[in-house]
């Protein structure tokens, strides 16, 4: 069997390697991983690595989440201009019935749709996290 040299992996590699190694049938392994886990969890710049990939999974997370809300908001738009129909607490609002409650509802869509795509296509987060660390 080769030995492996866990010095040359990063943090964030280890903590990976941790969870799927099997503990039972490599023990010498393991305990060698854990004690290279020991000597890079003192070190700042490594634990800094994982935070900040742990930052940026949640940061792909929530631009998923932005995507998909501009998304509805934007069929949303296009349905009530097409139809002339907005729905909100199923109730419908035309604009022929009802006029201001179209145009709020329409207003309060079209800017939420523009912070989810500002939010989404602006980088301030990454900024943001570049500056801490």
């Amino acid at each position: 069997m080769t030995e492996l040299n866990y010095k040359n992996y990063t943090l964030q590699e280890l903590l990976e390697a941790q969870e799927t190694i099997d503990q039972e049938l490599f023990p010498l392994r393991y305990q060698q991983l854990c004690t290279e886990i020991k000597l890079k969890q003192s070190d700042p710049h490594q634990i800094g690595l994982v935070e900040r990939k742990e930052y940026f999974n949640n940061l792909i997370f929530a631009k998923i989440i932005m995507a998909l809300l501009s998304w509805f908001l934007a069929s949303e738009l296009y349905s009530s201009w097409q139809l002339g129909v907005v729905s909100f607490k199923k109730s419908d609002y035309s604009l022929a019935d009802n006029p201001q409650m179209f145009y709020f509802l329409t207003f309060t869509n079209s800017f939420l749709l523009l912070v989810f795509l500002m939010m989404l296509f602006k980088n301030s987060w990454v900024k943001q996290a570049e500056m801490k660390s």
